[in-house]
């Protein structure tokens, strides 16, 4: 099989801002699904499961969200 993906070099703020949005996303996504609004929820889900391999996949996630250390380009991406 083919591998599709590409590593990409994100700061930690750039992660940090996809980490946002995606969050933003996602309740919207669960009050249209609560709505019963169709695919809502399979749309939710894929949103749930990218934020999950995002913050599997990028230690900037888990690093305490100091101001000094968010400017510094992630080592990890």
């Amino acid at each position: 099989m083919l591998n599709k993906t590409a590593p990409l070099k994100l700061t930690c703020d750039e992660v940090a801002a996809i980490e946002r949005a995606l969050n933003t996303q996602i309740k919207i996504l669960s009050m249209q699904a609560g709505a019963g609004l169709p695919h809502a929820l399979t749309r939710l889900d894929h949103a749930k499961r990218t934020l999950m391999r995002l913050a599997r996949c990028n230690p900037c996630m888990q690093m305490p969200a100091r101001r000094f250390l968010r400017r510094l380009p992630c080592l990890f991406c």
